[in-house]
């Protein structure tokens, strides 16, 4: 029985090349799970080289020529042979059919011509070989008598079988341990780069507030994937793996469907320079929040459909995945959970402040909203006609009434430090909370609550007040000097922010 190399692969003649190369690189799967030695190494370069015929649009086009050719002679001859047809046979075919022989390129049948396979054999396609046809070396030519098809009941036939054994699934997709190891890789890059940060900010190099920026959570995100794409490289370049692929029993082999490349570290790195890069880009979507929580959904349901992502795909790279037994599994729980708690305690006071900021950011947003286009609106389309305004008077306030705003205010103030005189800071927020009530334009109210909260370690709340302080005096030093530590106080470690607690109510 003659197969093609569409049969040979298991895909249609109609098939396009990403089908094509996803056939290559299921064999290449079932190849390297195993430990297949010899023939199998042979089949392998063959069907390499048949997917580069079969993706090459002109090569192919020749191919399914000479393929139609090669089958409609073949059918002629078996007709002529049991009388079913009268037709003549072509001058180029033999009067006798034998079963042909065939000459595989660029690797002969074993024992063919030398003694080992892929001896004085030529880079082509496959030609036929007859009884009373001699086998030819001939160069390829166009129109040329071959039909480009193989055997599987001769050498063919056990290397398949062979490879079909060994399709055995020993590693599967495994998508969370790869999530497990990639986050891995990220807490502890962000750990190192923290230290970093903070070092290069005791020296001077950076400003604190830069630091600051880029240890936030919301930029931390982002900031951590692009700068471990950089470590990644040379990881990978010079050791094929990182602290959580180590740590997980990832294995990664680049170039794995051309068995003719040097396998080790430092054998592809501009392959792994184009990984990375795709990871970081299709994988994590660039670390952007909540994109990159659809983008590592959408890659973990892409591994489990197509068995491998699209980056390894494109990139010929092959994941596997060892046991991960006594030694890998507790070893990788462990720092996995250790990560989580730490990056929980760091990050707990910062998300909270930066979920309270955002409500009030969409709160002032939409009054804005509601008052210069909601309102506008409704009195535009509404039946009722709005009365006029009244007529603004402005009247200067009675001298008796600011002589008392004054004297308030004087309590209030006298009150304050009365209060911070005891250290009684519980009681200073709650007369600066009357304060701020009874004169919310007035910035020293806003500043004491501030001051309040701060001694309670009630950091979020002691940035709100200073802010709205800031705001009402924009020129006054004080309030800003006393807005950026408090802003500071909220990244201190939970060690620092309990001492300070107790120190405050001591």
């Amino acid at each position: 029985m003659q197969t093609s190399l569409y049969q040979t692969l298991a895909i249609n003649e109609t098939a396009s090349p990403a089908e094509i190369k996803a056939a290559l690189r299921a064999l290449v799967r079932d190849y390297h799970r195993g430990n297949l030695q010899g023939d199998a190494e042979e089949t392998l370069r063959f069907i390499n080289q048949a997917c580069s015929i079969l993706t090459s649009a002109d090569k192919r086009a020749e191919y399914d020529a000479r393929l139609a050719e090669y089958n409609l002679r073949t059918r002629s001859a078996t007709e002529s042979t049991t009388g079913s047809s009268t037709e003549t046979l072509s001058p180029r075919a033999p009067t006798t059919i034998a079963q042909p022989k065939v000459d595989l390129a660029p690797f002969a049948r074993p024992g063919a011509d030398g003694d080992k396979p892929g001896a004085k054999t030529q880079r082509g396609l496959a030609r036929p070989q007859t009884a009373d046809q001699p086998r030819s070396t001939a160069s390829l030519e166009p129109g040329a008598d071959r039909p480009l098809t193989i055997s599987p009941t001769s050498w063919m036939k056990p290397v398949v079988a062979k490879f079909q054994r060994v399709a055995e699934p020993v590693s599967g997709e495994k998508p969370w341990r790869r999530l497990t190891a990639r986050l891995i890789d990220y807490g502890l890059w962000g750990l190192v780069a923290d230290a970093l940060l903070r070092v290069a900010a005791d020296h001077g190099l950076i400003a604190p507030d830069v630091r600051l920026f880029l240890t936030s959570p919301l930029i931390a995100v982002m900031a951590i994937p692009a700068s471990w794409m950089l470590i990644e490289i040379l990881l990978l370049n010079a050791f094929r793996a990182t602290p959580g692929k180590w740590l997980t029993n990832v294995h990664l082999r680049f170039s794995a469907s051309d068995p003719s490349l040097r396998e080790g570290p430092g054998a592809r790195p501009w392959e792994v320079v184009k990984r990375c890069f795709r990871v970081w880009m299709r994988g994590t979507a660039c670390g952007i929040p909540v994109m990159n929580l659809v983008a590592t959904d959408k890659a973990r349901l892409y591994l489990l459909r197509m068995k491998e992502t699209s980056w390894d795909f494109d990139g010929d790279c092959l994941v596997t995945h060892g046991e991960l037994g006594f030694t890998y599994g507790p070893a990788a729980g462990i720092v996995a959970l250790l990560l989580l708690w730490l990056y929980g305690m760091t990050w707990m006071n910062p998300l909270l402040s930066t979920t309270q900021h955002l409500q009030r950011t969409a709160h002032e947003v939409g009054s804005v909203v509601s008052v210069n286009i909601v309102e506008p609106l409704i009195e535009k389309f509404s039946d009722q006609v709005a009365p006029p305004p009244a007529p603004a008077v402005i009247a200067d306030k009675p001298r008796s009434q600011t002589k008392a705003a004054l004297t308030q205010t004087e309590q209030f103030v006298r009150e304050a430090q009365r209060l911070s005189g005891k250290r009684d800071w519980k009681g200073l927020v709650k007369h600066c909370r009357e304060w701020t009530l009874a004169e919310p334009k007035y910035p020293q109210g806003w500043h004491c609550l501030g001051i309040g909260y701060d001694h309670l370690a009630d950091y979020p709340r002691a940035v709100d007040a200073l802010r709205q302080a800031a705001k009402l005096a924009p020129g006054d030093v004080a309030i800003k000097n006393k807005l950026l530590d408090s802003f500071r106080a909220q990244y201190r470690r939970p060690t620092d922010a309990l001492s300070s607690s107790k120190a405050a109510g001591q």
